[in-house]
C-alpha cells in the first residue's frame, strides 16, 4: 500500500516510536523514556523530511517532540495530521496542516450498505475506501524545503506575518542574520523569486482560499491579507492569476464536485486517497506514527 508507492516513487518509509502505550488499564511508567528515544530518532532523520501522523492529537505530539530536539517545523521537519481538528490545528504553536475527512460520504455509504443488507444483499468484498475531501494546509507544511537557514527562516517568517499591513522586505531581513542585500540575493537564488514577490504570492494564496471558502467582501479581504489597500489586491490579483477577484469567486461557485458514491464509482482503487489513511490500531495500543518522504 501507502510504503510501497513511495518506494516505487523513491522514497523511504518507516515508523517513529510511539510516544506512550497503554497496558490494561493504565498507561506506562516510561513515558519518558519512549519520549527520549522518539526525539532521538527525530535528531537522525535526514533532512528535510516530513512526517504522517495517524491523527491530529499524534501531529501535535510530534511538533511538541520536534522542538524539544531543537528541529524547526516546517523548516527541517513538515508535519501532517488527519481529522483537522480545529482545536488542535488552529492552537498549535506551529498551525498544523491536516487531511480532511469525508465523513459525509462515509456516512451515506454506509447506510446504504446497510440498507442493501437488510434488503438480502450480500456483503460487498472488498473494503469500500471514501476518499477524503483533501488537505486543509497550515504552516506545518506550507513551506519549501531549502538549505538554506537565513531563507528558511525568511519564509518562515513570511508565512507567519503575511497579514501584517507593514510587513516588508526590511521586517523580512531583520529577522535573519544576515544584511537585506545578501538575503535578498540569497532568496532569489533558492526561491526563483524575489522577496517582495513571495509576500505577494502568500497574501494571493490567501485571498483564493477566502473566495472560494467565505462570503467576506473583497474589501474586507484585502484588509484581512495584509494589502494596503483593495485597489493592491486587484492590481496584483488580476496581473498575477489573470482574472479579477470576482470573476475567480463565480468560477469557483459553479465547480460541482459530484462525490463518488453519487457517481457510482468505485472508490476502492489504488488512487482513490491523495493520502493514506490507517485503519486504526488495535485496542490497548496508542496510534503509531510514520515518518517518511525526505523533500526535495
Amino acid at each position: 500500500g501507502f510504503a510501497r508507492r513511495l518506494e516505487k516513487r523513491g522514497f523511504a518509509c518507516h515508523l517513529l516510536p510511539q510516544a506512550h502505550s497503554l497496558t490494561g488499564s493504565v498507561w506506562q511508567e516510561n513515558w519518558a523514556e519512549r519520549r527520549g528515544r522518539l526525539i532521538r530518532e527525530l535528531k537522525e532523520l535526514p533532512r528535510p523530511a516530513a512526517i504522517f501522523a495517524y491523527n491530529d492529537c499524534v501531529a501535535a505530539d510530534i511538533m511538541d517532540a520536534c522542538r524539544d530536539a531543537g528541529l524547526l517545523v516546517p523548516e527541517q521537519i513538515a508535519v501532517l495530521g488527519v481529522d483537522n481538528d480545529p482545536g488542535i490545528c488552529d492552537c498549535a504553536p506551529v498551525p498544523l496542516s491536516s487531511v480532511v475527512h469525508d465523513l459525509d460520504g462515509m456516512a451515506y455509504q454506509g447506510a446504504a450498505m446497510l440498507d442493501r443488507l437488510m434488503k438480502g444483499g450480500r456483503a460487498p468484498k472488498r473494503v469500500l475506501r471514501i476518499p477524503p475531501k483533501g488537505v486543509v494546509t497550515r504552516v506545518s507544511t506550507d513551506i519549501h524545503a531549502v538549505d538554506d537557514a537565513n531563507v528558511a527562516i525568511a519564509l518562515r517568517y513570511i508565512a507567519e506575518h503575511y497579514q501584517e499591513k507593514l510587513m516588508a522586505v526590511d521586517a523580512v531581513a531583520k529577522a535573519t542574520s544576515v544584511s537585506r542585500r545578501q538575503l535578498e540575493r540569497t532568496f532569489r537564488r533558492h526561491m526563483g523569486c524575489t522577496i517582495n514577490q513571495h509576500i505577494v504570492r502568500t497574501r494571493l494564496a490567501e485571498v483564493k482560499k477566502r473566495l472560494a471558502e467565505t462570503d467576506h467582501k473583497v474589501v474586507a479581504i484585502a484588509h484581512q491579507t495584509g494589502f494596503t489597500r483593495p485597489s493592491h489586491l486587484f492590481r496584483a490579483f488580476r496581473k498575477i492569476i489573470g482574472i479579477s477577484p470576482k470573476t475567480y469567486r463565480k468560477k469557483q461557485a459553479t465547480k460541482t464536485r459530484t462525490p463518488a458514491s453519487e457517481r457510482g464509482a468505485d472508490v476502492s482503487g489504488p488512487n482513490s486517497s491523495r493520502v493514506h489513511i490507517e485503519q486504526p490500531p488495535p485496542s490497548g495500543h496508542a496510534p503509531t506514527t510514520r515518518k517518511h518522504i525526505p523533500m526535495s
